[in-house]
């Protein structure tokens, strides 16, 4: 027992390594190190630029164009509705009156006037008259001036008689012309005269649109474009008709007698805007 204890102690020496084999496990052994500080930076800077760059790709390749798109499409709706307004009769009206009218007369003086003057045509009482002294006549004053696209505004008031009216699209000599006249009883009627002879009527109907009686303001508008005529009475639309018989002439104020042979009509502020 006492030889023992040397030999496991010279074991024990023999097992422990050497200071140079001890540097040498030192070397071989893989080092384990953390990322240095200026690592973690770079890779922070670059993570941020990628994210950047990502993000204005995003912008740039869906979330701009979207919303472009989203504009464009706001916009374009806008003007689809107010292109399908314009179209309506009453959008028509609206665009057709809202410019500087070429003829712009309140009819109360021959001075300045445009409208002629004698026989069946007299400015009386700050109004522009046509008067009728015949049976079955129609009375028609004209403007000076021809048109083709145009809107036709005045104001009339029938103090005698049973019609008064609007005269356009005629020509000098009155052979040919259309007439959009209403009935003190409540009517209205647009028609053709070729002649001596009324022609043809367009349109007729009795209409609420119409201040019935004698000494009623009723206002007239007209508006001519191409072979369309819009017809409205105190700003409210009646009738549309198409027809291109006449597609230019002068405008005039007409009063047409029946059976009594006396018919007055009172006009005031006339109005053409070109079309």
């Amino acid at each position: 027992m006492a030889m023992a204890q040397p030999v496991q102690a010279q074991q024990v020496m023999q097992a422990m390594p050497t200071p140079a084999a001890q540097a040498l496990q030192v070397k071989q052994a893989p080092e384990r190190r953390g990322l240095s500080l200026e690592m973690i930076l770079l890779l922070v800077i670059i993570a941020l630029v990628i994210t950047g760059s990502s993000g204005l790709i995003y912008y740039a390749a869906v979330a701009r164009p979207a919303n472009l798109h989203a504009q464009a499409t706001s916009v374009t709706q806008d003007f689809l509705t107010a292109q399908a307004q314009a179209m309506t009769p009453e959008g028509i009206y609206t665009q057709a009156t809202r410019g500087r009218p070429v003829i712009n007369d309140p009819l109360s003086s021959p001075n300045s006037s445009s409208w002629q003057t004698g026989f069946d045509c007299a400015f009386s009482g700050g109004t522009y008259h046509v008067t009728v002294h015949q049976v079955a006549r129609s009375g028609i004053c004209l403007a000076r001036g021809s048109f083709s696209d145009f809107a036709f505004q005045v104001r009339l008031s029938i103090i005698d008689g049973p019609t008064g009216g609007l005269v356009f699209r005629a020509d000098g000599s009155l052979s040919r012309y259309y007439y959009f006249v209403i009935v003190a009883s409540g009517a209205y009627t647009l028609g053709l005269a070729v002649g001596n002879f009324l022609g043809k009527t367009l349109s007729y109907s009795s209409s609420p649109t119409v201040k019935t009686g004698l000494n009623q303001p009723n206002l007239l508008t007209l508006v001519a474009r191409g072979s369309n005529i819009y017809l409205y009475i105190n700003k409210q639309f009646v009738a549309l008709v198409h027809d291109s018989a006449s597609s230019s002439g002068q405008v005039g104020l007409t009063a047409t007698s029946s059976a009594n042979p006396s018919a007055d009509v009172a006009f005031s502020t006339a109005q053409v805007w070109k079309l």
